[in-house]
């Protein structure tokens, strides 16, 4: 939802654990159970990631799928089952279904409460430290927040709107887009072609109109033809600043969510393009070296040799195994066009952004930056006694655990 906080536009929600609830009630009403113990499976993942020395989280998933669908056939439960036939769950419903579970089942604090809590404190704690990054070449008006809000014993995120932005993923595929079609648009008619009990279901006029775009984007002058007006656009005016963002996130651990559909672009006073990180997660997974993937596929990269290395930060960063696909899914020429035109356009930018990013970290006042992860934790005192909060014993770990992310990159910044 948006809020008007301090005189400004906020978009204020809620993490992706609570949100997985929201999805997992969705699915039961389309009838796909497993799809919805898969995303009670995620939350479930998370607190294991988040608590790797906490063996008891691997068995939670089989309680949490028990607790939850015997949720569904409350009263509450019923309720937000109608409500999800109409209409989106919003913040106060995925709240409540935690409250829920954790008073009908008590052993699923810490579980669920782990990873609910550090949704918001490592969104926060990740866009302040990108923020300080972004500070040395963004005006304040294009910088981004995340701020902390506790509100009627939730925990939520609170991002300042920016008026003059627009979705990277919007302007790097807009050129190869046909007038009037989004992103959005083309990516459902990919979709619908890609999933067979969709397309088999669907109206045929329907197929026959997505089989139509997407060939119709897919062609060879098409593409070429986007290709040339992103990349003139490109050499024009530049996207400043995309390299500092994405070797940033890489090194706070992002994975899925390392792509132009957590970017913006915003127009520098220099008359140049600039890239806007938003929506940092923080603290996910630590890539800092390469790691093993299928047995035909290469390594996926990891961010270590491009810190050591910033000349590598053209190769590596654009990789699939890093800048993720997922602005463009199921419009694969698209993608590998795009990333054509960002290799070709911003070869010269790639690595002394690099270079900015190593010495940015090499600068870092370490105590200051855990410092502030601790603050932002004290920020939500207010809803400490909460039911759902998880031991103070495991938030102290799971802290510790994220002043090792920062502890570690400043170490290899500094060698």
């Amino acid at each position: 939802m948006v809020a008007i906080i301090d005189g400004q536009e906020h978009l204020v929600k809620t993490g992706i654990s609570r949100s997985l609830l929201g999805q997992a009630v969705t699915c039961c009403v389309k009838g796909q159970v497993d799809q919805a113990n898969r995303r009670l499976g995620y939350i479930v993942d998370g607190a294991v990631r988040l608590l790797k020395s906490d063996p008891t989280q691997e068995n939670q998933k089989p309680l949490l799928e028990e607790a939850f669908h015997a949720f569904l056939q409350t009263d509450k439960g019923k309720e937000l089952v109608d409500k999800a036939k109409t209409e989106a769950l919003d913040i106060a419903d995925v709240g409540d279904i935690h409250a829920s579970l954790v008073d009908a089942e008590p052993r699923l604090r810490n579980t669920l409460g782990v990873p609910v809590l550090f949704d918001v404190i490592n969104v926060a704690a990740g866009q302040q430290l990108v923020n300080a990054l972004q500070g040395t070449y963004l005006p304040k008006q294009h910088m981004p927040d995340s701020s902390l809000l506790a509100v009627q014993n939730n925990a939520l995120i609170a991002s300042r709107l920016i008026a003059d932005a627009k979705p990277l993923d919007t302007f790097l595929t807009e050129p190869f887009l046909p007038p009037g079609v989004s992103l959005k648009d083309a990516k459902r008619a990919a979709a619908l072609l890609k999933d067979t009990a969709a397309a088999g279901s669907a109206h045929s006029d329907d197929r026959a109109r997505a089989q139509a775009l997407i060939a119709k984007i897919d062609d060879p002058a098409n593409l070429e033809a986007g290709k040339q007006a992103l990349k003139e656009m490109l050499v024009q005016k530049g996207l400043d600043g995309l390299f500092v963002s994405l070797l940033a996130r890489f090194t706070l651990g992002e994975s899925s969510d390392l792509g132009p559909d957590n970017m913006l672009v915003v127009p520098g006073e220099d008359g140049r393009n600039k890239a806007v990180s938003i929506d940092v997660t923080g603290f996910r997974y630590a890539r800092e070296n390469d790691v093993p993937a299928g047995p035909r596929d290469r390594p996926r990269h990891g961010w270590g040799k491009v810190i050591d290395t910033p000349a590598l930060a053209l190769d590596v960063l654009l990789d699939g195994s890093v800048m993720n696909s997922r602005y463009a899914k199921g419009l694969d020429s698209v993608h590998a066009a795009v990333v054509d035109c960002l290799r070709d356009a911003l070869r010269e930018n790639a690595t002394p952004e690099a270079q900015t990013v190593k010495h940015w970290y090499a600068a870092l006042d370490v105590h200051a930056s855990t410092a502030s992860l601790r603050a932002l934790h004290r920020g939500l005192a207010g809803i400490a006694a909460s039911p759902w909060m998880p031991d103070a014993g495991l938030v102290n770990q799971v802290l510790e655990r994220n002043a090792d992310f920062i502890n570690d990159i400043v170490h290899r910044a500094r060698t």
